[in-house]
C-alpha cells in the first residue's frame, strides 16, 4: 500500500485505502401504520388514496384502526371498478390482505369480485392476483391470499370489479407483508456491495 498525505475536514492524514464492503438482503416484518389522514403519495411516510362518496368516508378510514363508527370505513360508489391504493416508502411483499366489512352499516357493502396490483411509481401495474369473496355479513371479514406474490413494492392496489349494491367499500384493511433491511455481510455471502475510502491519522504530522 502507497503512503501519503492527505488533508480532510482541515485534518491531516496519512493513509488512505479504498475498501469493498459487503451487503446482504435481509426480511423483517412490516409493521402496519395507524392513518388518521391520507398522507400523501411519494412523500416520506405510509399514504393511500381512493375516491369516496365524500370526504367522511376517505381511504385512510380503511388503515386507522377502527371500524366500529357510521364513518370509520371507506366507501363509495358510482361506476365500477372502483380502487383503493395504498403507498409505503419502503418496498414491501405483501403475502396476505384480510378486509373487514363495514361493521355499522349493515347494508351488504361487501366486494364480490376484484385484483391487487403492485407498483413501483404507482404506474406499470403488475398483476399479482384476482379475487372472489362470498363473505357479506357486516361483522365478518375476509381475505385476499397473496403468498404467489414474490415482488417488494412501493404501491399495490385493491380494484372493485363487482359488488352486491351499488355502494362498496372496506372497514378497515389489514396488511401481512415483510420488509427488506441490509445488513453488513461476509464475501462468502452477500447481494451487493460498495466502495469505501477509509482514512488512517498521521501521528508524525506534515
Amino acid at each position: 500500500m502507497k503512503l501519503f498525505s492527505i488533508k480532510k475536514n482541515n485534518k491531516f492524514y496519512s493513509f488512505k485505502k479504498n475498501i469493498t464492503k459487503y451487503w446482504k438482503y435481509v426480511d423483517a416484518p412490516f409493521v402496519q401504520p395507524v392513518l388518521t389522514s391520507n398522507g400523501t403519495m411519494g412523500n416520506a411516510s405510509f399514504a393511500c388514496s381512493g375516491t369516496a362518496s365524500d370526504s367522511r368516508f376517505n381511504c385512510y378510514n380503511a388503515f386507522d384502526g377502527a371500524n366500529t363508527g357510521a364513518y370509520e370505513v371507506w366507501i363509495t360508489q358510482g361506476t365500477l371498478p372502483a380502487q383503493l391504493i395504498f403507498y409505503n416508502p419502503k418496498p414491501i411483499k405483501v403475502s396476505k390482505l384480510r378486509i373487514e366489512n363495514p361493521k355499522y352499516w349493515q347494508q351488504n357493502y361487501a366486494s364480490k369480485n376484484g385484483a391487487v396490483y403492485g407498483s413501483d411509481s404507482n404506474g406499470n401495474w403488475t398483476l399479482i392476483t384476482n379475487y372472489t369473496n362470498s363473505v357479506i355479513d357486516h361483522n365478518s371479514s375476509w381475505e385476499i391470499n397473496m403468498s404467489s406474490n414474490t415482488a417488494y413494492y412501493k404501491y399495490y392496489r385493491i380494484t372493485i370489479t363487482s359488488a352486491n349494491t351499488d355502494w362498496w367499500g372496506f372497514g378497515e384493511v389489514h396488511i401481512t407483508a415483510t420488509s427488506q433491511d441490509v445488513i453488513e455481510a461476509t464475501p462468502n455471502d452477500y447481494d451487493f456491495t460498495t466502495q469505501e475510502d477509509v482514512y488512517f491519522a498521521s501521528t508524525q504530522g506534515v
